[in-house]
């Protein structure tokens, strides 16, 4: 990990671009999918807290 975030910043002339925009790609990938994974699961949490809660409330109040 160390190499790669080194290499990204020490570029040398020699080294092709192609190598380096795959590589940013490949980042810009894994972060969107990160992301839209932390939405989602954001929202299923919410959707079944919110689910709890009308159940908690409908009985307590007593509500068929």
């Amino acid at each position: 990990m160390y190499q790669l975030l080194r290499s990204l910043v020490h570029h040398d002339e020699g080294q092709d671009l192609l190598e380096y925009a795959l590589l940013v790609a490949l980042i810009a990938i894994i972060a969107f999918t990160a992301i839209a994974i932390a939405v989602a699961v954001l929202i299923i949490v919410m959707s079944v807290m919110n689910g709890f809660r009308e159940q908690l409330l409908s009985r307590i109040l007593g509500f068929s």
